[in-house]
Order: C-alpha cells, then structure tokens, then sequence
C-alpha cells in the first residue's frame, strides 16, 4: 500500500467509515443452540443426538441446553435413586457424556449449556464456551429458579434465583467472566407470554456482548401445534394469537414492525436464531434436518464459534430453503453485510445485492425452491432509556416491506448461486434491512396475506410434518446504515 492510500485509509477509519468490504476469510457453518438428551425429559442419549445432527444432517455445531433444575435420569437415562440438582449432573454426567461426542467427532462442535429458567421470566439457551464443565454447573446453581439446593453456602457461592433483579445479575455475571465465549440467548418467546419488550432490552443492556439474540424460529416444528405454542390464556382470543407461531416463527419475528424490528430500530445489535429444542422424534426434528442457523466463522474452534454467534453474520432457516445467503449494501466506496454498519455520506446513492444459492433437495427430499425475497427497511431512532414510556415499546410503525424481489428477477450465476441487484432509498435518520424469505407465494390459502406475511399456523388445522416441509422460510440479521 502506497503512503497516500495509508493515509486515505487512516482517514476513513478516523472518521468511521469503513472501506469496501474484502472478501473475509471464513466459511459459514450451520448450527443448533438449543437440544436435549435422556439427562432431563429428551428420549435419546448425548451420542444418539450427535450421531444424527453431525452424522446424517451435517451441523458444524450444536449446543447441549437442557434445563436447569433436578432430575431423575444419568447420562445413559438409568434412573437415579433420588433425583439430582442439575449444577451436579451438568459437572459429573453431561461433561463426560459432551467430552466422549468431541472426542469421536473432532472435526465438529459441541457446547456444553443450560436450558436456564430466568427468575420470573421464562427460558434462556445459556452456552458457555470451555473445555470444563465448572462454570456453566455455577451459573445454574447460582442463578437457575428451579435448582433450589443451598447445599454449596459454604464455599462463599450465593443464590440469586428468586427474582428479576437476580436475572439481570445473572446475565451480568456471565458478562464479567465470560465476555468472549459465552452467550444468553432467549427461547420461544411468546410460547407462554412472559417475555415482555422491557425485559429484552434489560438483558440486551446488562451485557450486550452475552444477551445479542432469541429464538425466532422455535424447535418442536413437527407438533400439532407449530412450536408447542398452545396456551389458551383462559380464552383470551388475543393473548393465543401472540402465543402462535407464524409460518413456524415467533410473532416478535414473524411480525414486520414488531418487536424485533423494535429493538433493531435502536441499533441494538440483537440476532435471530433457529433450532430444533429436540427432545424425541414424535414432535421434533433431529438437529438440522429442519432448521438451521448458518454463521460466518473466520476460523475453525470454538472461540472462532463464539465470535460468529455475537457477530450477527448469521441467517436462520426452515426447510432447506437456502444453504447460502449473503446480502451486501453498498455505496459506490463502501459495503456492508449482515451484523455490520455500513457509514455512509448524506446524498450517496445506496443498492442491494442479494445472493442465495439453494440445494436441489432438502432433507425430506423435496425440490427446493424460494419464490421470493422481501427486503425490510426500518428507520433508526434513539436507544430508548430504562424507566421511559419507549422501553416497553413493542412496535416499529416505521418498518416495512420496501421491495419484493421475485425469484425470476435473480440471475443465476456460477456454483448454483442466484444473484439480484436493487436501488434502495433509505430514511435520512438511518436504517436497517432485513431480508425475509420463503417458497410460498403471497396470498397463498391459510398460508400468507396478500403482502406475503405469513398468518398464524392455526389457520391450516394440525400441524403435521408434511405441513411444515411444505411451509419454508428464511430471515437474515440486519445491515445497519448510520449517517456521518
């Protein structure tokens, strides 16, 4: 690099804009936060689990993340005499069970977690990256509103599992300690209601490098009700329409304007995720036979996982709908991608490319196709304070479906890759945008509205298998667009 061009690049990075991006180094690797064995209420062994997620459907990676509290089964699901505080098995029974599974599949990725009962919430996929199993067996003694043992008092460690304050602390905590390798990210939100938009920007705020993302897409896809999103809310017509699942995705993904796009429209940094909270094959899916959430990792190993995962260089999937996705928007110097922000000039003149590539079959082994791509833009607005009206805001009125990009509008292009260039005009305030996918076309019976949202599950009758294999989505995280 010439000193000119040294001098033009320190520039630009004092002023914080970023150049054109380079190609990064990296690959993209699908992946499970939330599955669960014998050990508390799965069918099937950690080895079972494996053998199927990184065996028959490919994941780079998946998370061990079931619940916090006491149970009555071992590792290989014998019985114990008495049931047993979950901080002892997670030390003495699932450590083993996660070292054997490396141990055979060394090539992949396995996290040790916690399906973590937050006091007075509800449940949190909690990961922390190690190769030992002390510290996630202290988080949940310590924080976990259903492990109710005392028993450790004597060794100076507290309990804080009784209230929302102790939730806040917990979140903080693993912030103090495992600011790199762990993360607290929140399970189908609106299966019971509990969740309110405060209470996910507290976490966001209390440490935003650990509580960066939810469960948009639930597991349980195979259930008759989509998700396991039942709740009857004594007859509440209205609470049971916010506790359904939307095209197989939690209202505060599904609904544009929403409460993610709430949150987004604050430059919070706070991703989407998919999994498949397996527990046994009568109303799930295996581990990435459905769902997947792909991440960029710049780097094989867990702590290359982990910066993956807080990057938000990720897209959550249903289906097999795309195995690749990138998005790039750009200026005629700069870009950005998914997770990034993109510092631009007032006045630039901004596109979109938009790139997907999509396997011949899915798991189920039928043809794959995307009929369209929907590009949300929402405006950003200032992060709103604890204590004020806004905290508790649920909405966006802001964000919308600014353009919907057919599938024969995208070329196709070397390596089965399918490519689409748009003109995007955004607020003057600052955006972000999101992409929305899937295989149905908009209007589709039960399925979608004629803006090609799709409508609450319920509408089709039982969900069935067949139901959601032919029922497919993708969402990607945002690209943020801030103003010098």
């Amino acid at each position: 690099m010439t000193t000119a061009a040294a001098l033009a690049l320190l520039c630009l990075l004092m002023l914080g804009v970023r150049p054109a991006a380079a190609a990064t180094p990296g690959r993209w690797i699908a992946g499970d936060l939330h599955t669960h064995t014998v050990l508390t209420d799965g069918s099937v062994t950690q080895t079972a689990v494996a053998a199927h997620a990184f065996g028959d459907y490919r994941l780079g990676w998946f998370a061990n993340s079931e619940h916090g509290g006491r149970f009555g089964r071992d590792a290989d699901g014998d019985p114990f005499v008495t049931p047993v505080f979950r901080w002892i098995t997670l030390r003495d029974e699932s450590f083993p069970a996660v070292a054997a599974v490396r141990a055979v599949w060394p090539s992949r990725l396995l996290v040790q977690g916690v399906e973590w009962n937050a006091p007075t919430l509800d449940h949190v996929s909690v990961g922390i990256v190690a190769d030992e199993p002390t510290s996630i067996s202290d988080f949940e003694y310590s924080f976990d509103a259903n492990d109710t043992d005392t028993s450790r008092a004597g060794e100076g460690i507290v309990k804080a599992s009784s209230s929302h304050v102790d939730a806040i602390a917990a979140v903080r905590w693993l912030g103090a300690r495992y600011p790199r390798t762990s993360y607290a990210v929140v399970n189908h939100p609106s299966i019971r209601l509990r969740w309110r938009a405060s209470d996910l920007r507290a976490l966001s705020d209390a440490a935003p490098a650990v509580a960066f993302g939810f469960e948009g897409i639930p597991g349980h896809q195979k259930r008759a009700a989509r998700g396991g999103y039942a709740g009857v809310f004594g007859g509440d017509a209205t609470a049971a329409a916010r506790a359904r699942t939307y095209g197989g995705a939690d209202p505060i993904l599904a609904r544009v304007g929403g409460v993610w796009d709430s949150l987004l429209s604050e430059g919070r940094h706070y991703w989407v995720f998919a999994d498949s909270d397996f527990h046994s094959t009568a109303g799930d899916f295996w581990p990435g036979e459905y769902a997947k959430t792909y991440t960029w990792v710049r780097a094989p190993g867990y702590p290359a996982l982990a910066q993956g995962l807080r990057s938000g260089r990720s897209f959550a999937v249903t289906g097999g709908l795309v195995d690749r996705l990138q998005a790039s928007v750009r200026t005629r110097r700069r870009a950005a991608t998914f997770g990034q922000t993109l510092w631009a000039r007032r006045g630039e003149a901004f596109s979109l490319i938009v790139r997907f590539r999509s396997p011949a079959t899915n798991a189920s082994g039928r043809r794959v196709r995307v009929d369209h791509v929907d590009v949300i833009v929402g405006r950003l607005r200032t992060r709103a304070a604890s204590g004020t009206a806004a905290y508790s805001r649920y909405g966006e009125s802001s964000t919308r479906v600014v353009r919907r990009i057919d599938a024969r509008s995208f070329a196709a292009t070397v390596g089965g890759w399918r490519q689409a260039k748009v003109r995007l005009t955004l607020p003057p305030a600052g955006a972000y945008i999101r992409l929305r996918g899937t295989n149905l076309r908009p209007g589709t019976p039960r399925e979608t509205d004629a803006r090609g949202s799709p409508l609450m599950d319920d509408l089709a009758g039982p969900n069935t298998a067949t139901k959601a294999w032919r029922d497919t989505w993708f969402y990607s995280n945002p690209v943020f667009v801030r103003f010098l």
